[in-house]
């Protein structure tokens, strides 16, 4: 027997056929069928139960509209009639548009150009447009340059353009507003009647044009802004199923949306203002599908897109755990159809009966009826319910569709970025305008706004003639301009109705600058968030304060962060809606301003 080592060699497996057809090799034909029945038995598929699948099923549904919306603020005014015509955030939540540089260009340009289409002449156009611009206050003039809010390089150069050349739109919405008053109309700007009847038709466009595209041209708060929580303080007012009328709190997410999920019930009384709808519905189900879902039957060849290697939940986690089991094993037992509500509506579904293909009827039952809170309580889609009448599970018997603009809703730059937070090194709060609106409406950084500051006027600390001293005193470090003060004080001082109460109130205060020499001057806030139009006491029986006050609870320790936002939106009829609206979110902790006081600092010599 020879021990010599043997050479192996291995070679690939593959098909030889032995004609020139192929047809039959890549058929990967089934020699016995009978193996593969025998491992569907094997394996359990040919067990099941004496079930069909759904054929059709028919639901019954009660709806009923909601009515108004309005602040939950103790003076706020009565609630307004919910508009078909545009999405929820753009009724309840907007603001006016500030009439910044641009928009008042805009509306000057929009002017002329409305005049010259009644017109029809480019001659006479331009002739009254230069009456207009010769009379002061309708020539767009340089706005005010304060001592803390320098003009930016970009209002420069704008105004070198169209400073002086430019129509005043919001001079013009006020012509039409005296005119439309029966204020005489100006001097030496037509030449007949036929002119100034078009005027005056032009300034009536101008005003519908403002209100289709921007709505209000003012400097304000939102109707529901409430200060004193910095926050939206919102209801809305419905029609329920049941024929009566519920209030509905609304808090929307930290992107200013409204959905569903943002509304709440508090309360449920008295009668609706229309009677409630009914109807039956009858519709096919359908099987719940989603991406790289695994094949319903066996010996079926999957596309493999979606992996489940790595799917390993911890016994805790039953979320997950219930989900790979849906999707696993009884994803072809579930199925779905669709339910179409308008929006601005509630509904409440009263039965539900599915008929499978051997024609057999079964009741669902809703997952919340009959449920008490606790661990037994399932609900998806539910609103919670307080108040008198409310049901023992804490839940409303209707589901809240509001008119939101939802995916439609695109969000645009930020126009103003206030960043509530606490100093612990300085022991009070401070509200930082991280971004303000500059004279051209557009975003300006506040870094930015503190160097143009010190560029003009240099922050230089108090000097001393004594020059034995190694020591020189400074009351107060520098800090920037955009850090407004916010002090903790007592909510009930002396002589108020509680002067016992231990509240504390973060009332808005300044720091001292020098503008000229040893003059030294408050830094106010420049933006609209620190600058409220009304200023509410937090607590109702308190006399108003004199200066913007926030509960102290409103600013822990993480911090707030409010955000100016525009937003546009197209709605169901095609339409176009432009308004800006208030983000608020967690901030990112504490901050540190580098505020000192009584500092003792070496003499520069």
């Amino acid at each position: 027997m020879s021990n010599s080592p043997s050479v192996t060699i291995w070679n690939r497996l593959e098909p030889r056929p032995r004609t020139a057809n192929l047809l039959g090799s890549l058929a990967a034909e089934v020699r016995d069928p009978a193996w593969f029945l025998t491992r569907q038995w094997q394996v359990g598929e040919f067990q099941g139960e004496d079930a069909g699948s759904p054929a059709f099923a028919q639901y019954g549904m009660t709806t009923a509209k909601m009515a108004a919306w309005g602040g939950t603020a103790p003076n706020a005014p009565a609630p307004t009639a919910l508009a078909a015509g545009s999405p929820l955030e753009r009724q309840a939540l907007a603001e006016p548009f500030a009439p910044s540089l641009t928009v008042r260009a805009e509306l000057g340009q929009t002017f002329e150009r409305l005049l010259g289409g009644r017109l029809q002449s480019s001659a006479a156009t331009k002739r009254i447009a230069d009456a207009l611009r010769a009379k002061t206050g309708y020539a767009l003039a340089t706005p005010d340059d304060q001592d803390f809010n320098p003009l930016d390089n970009a209002t420069l150069r704008f105004l070198l353009v169209c400073g002086g050349r430019a129509l005043d739109g919001s001079a013009l919405l006020t012509l039409a507003g005296q005119l439309a008053g029966g204020t005489p109309f100006p001097d030496n700007v037509v030449q007949n009647s036929t002119e100034e009847q078009a005027v005056r038709d032009s300034l009536t466009d101008l005003v519908k044009w403002v209100s289709d595209v921007y709505g209000t041209l003012d400097v304000g708060d939102p109707v529901i802004w409430r200060s004193e929580l910095i926050e939206y303080g919102m209801k809305v007012v419905t029609d329920t199923p049941d024929n009566k009328q519920a209030t509905l709190v609304g808090t929307p997410d930290e992107l200013s949306e409204l959905h569903w999920s943002s509304f709440d019930v508090t309360a449920v009384q008295g009668t609706a203002a229309q009677a409630p709808t009914s109807q039956t519905v009858t519709i096919i189900p359908t099987h719940i599908r989603f991406h790289g879902m695994p094949a319903p039957r066996f010996w079926d060849f999957e596309e493999g897109e979606l992996s489940f290697a790595d799917l390993a939940p911890d016994k805790r986690d039953l979320v997950k755990a219930l989900c790979a089991d849906f999707m696993l094993i009884h994803g072809v037992d579930w199925f779905a159809f669709p339910l179409d509500l308008a929006g601005g509506s509630v509904a409440r579904i009263d039965n539900l009966v599915v008929t499978d293909v051997f024609g057999g009827r079964t009741l669902v039952e809703r997952a919340d009826k009959g449920s008490v809170p606790g661990r037994t309580r399932w609900t998806m889609f539910s609103a919670s319910q307080s108040g008198t009448g409310a049901p023992a599970t804490g839940l409303a018997e209707f589901f809240v569709v509001p008119p939101s603009a939802g995916p439609s809703l695109v969000a645009g730059p930020t126009v103003e970025e206030v960043r509530f937070a606490r100093d612990e090194t300085a022991n009070m709060a401070f509200g930082i305008e991280r971004v303000t609106m500059s004279a051209l409406g557009e975003p300006r950084q506040g870094n930015e706004r503190d160097a143009a500051v010190d560029e003009r006027q240099p922050f230089e600390p108090p000097s001393s003639d004594d020059q034995t001293s190694p020591l020189r005193y400074l009351i107060e470090s520098k800090i920037p301009v955009q850090y407004i003060p916010l002090l903790g004080l007592r909510a009930f001082g002396p002589g108020s109705s509680d002067p016992n109460n231990p509240s504390i109130v973060l009332e808005k205060a300044g720091i001292l600058r020098p503008i000229k020499e040893d003059k030294y001057t408050v830094v106010p806030a420049v933006g609209q968030i620190l600058n409220p139009q009304q200023i509410v006491s937090p607590f109702p029986q308190n006399p108003t304060p004199a200066n913007y006050q926030i509960l102290e609870e409103q600013v822990p320790r993480a911090g707030v962060t409010v955000r100016r936002t525009i937003y546009r939106s197209r709605w169901r009829d095609g339409s176009t809606h432009l308004w800006i609206s208030r983000r608020k979110q967690t901030g990112a902790g504490e901050s540190q301003t580098g505020l000192r006081f009584d500092a003792a600092l070496p003499v520069q010599r």
